[in-house]
């Protein structure tokens, strides 16, 4: 018996050597390592960062509950990119997580949709108590408790700005941030989280990318509101 085993080890020890020595082997090796750094590097920026450090302080920020969503401003003119938009995020929620439509104008909603004028922008703010960072044309507020569980959101569009693509983009990119994704990433131009202002490049997408719904079906199935940027590269390896 023992000699039986010991020839296959040997075949099997020299094949692995070959294999380890393979240009072509290390070069797809280095290829995946190099493709998982930077989709984790893309992760963390969303999920832990934040252009003007509205979400959690570095820490996961998400909805505990169901969110609702309400339209506020000029309804007549948007309810197909609305409803296309939420349509397109439950696509990757869990069931238990969607996204329900209320009727317009809606003061129970938890999340606030607001088309209206550029100029605007701060009087919606201040009855919300948030400030706009100006040269925006579509805005979100984050509101959260002691957890990191989101308690309240308020998006800002400028109807008055934005129109076509640049409209579906817009509404899409600023919902989606308010579910907790709030941070923008140079990673992955085809995301909606897109932005590289080195470069001056910014996002175009109307419907989120293969890796953005795969993100929002990560935060919400595997990572607790609250978690620091250490734990969430750790369900990274353990679940994406």
């Amino acid at each position: 018996m023992r000699s039986f085993f010991t020839a296959p080890r040997i075949i099997l020890c020299l094949s692995l050597a070959s294999v380890i020595l393979s240009p072509t082997f290390l070069a797809s090796v280095s290829a995946q390592i190099a493709k998982d750094r930077e989709t984790l590097l893309f992760v963390g920026d969303v999920l832990t960062k934040t252009e003007y450090a509205v979400t959690g302080g570095n820490r996961v920020v998400r909805w505990e509950k169901p969110p609702t969503i309400s339209v506020f401003g000029d309804q007549d003119r948007h309810p197909a990119v609305v409803g296309a938009t939420v349509r397109e995020i439950n696509r990757a929620l869990p069931e238990d997580r969607r996204l329900e439509q209320l009727p317009d104008e809606d003061d129970d909603a938890l999340i606030k949709l607001y088309f209206v004028k550029l100029e605007s922008f701060q009087e919606i703010a201040d009855q919300h108590d948030f400030q706009v960072v100006k040269g925006n044309r579509g805005f979100f507020f984050l509101q959260w408790d002691s957890k990191r569980e989101l308690q309240k959101a308020v998006v800002l569009i400028a109807e008055d700005k934005l129109s076509g693509n640049r409209l579906r983009h817009f509404v899409l990119e600023e919902v989606v941030q308010s579910l907790g994704l709030g941070g923008d990433s140079k990673h992955f131009p085809k995301s909606v989280f897109y932005e590289n202002k080195l470069l001056l490049r910014y996002g175009t997408a109307t419907q989120l990318a293969p890796i953005d719904r795969k993100l929002i079906t990560f935060l919400y199935q595997h990572v607790p509101a609250g978690a620091e940027a250490v734990e969430v590269g750790q369900l990274f390896e353990k679940h994406w």
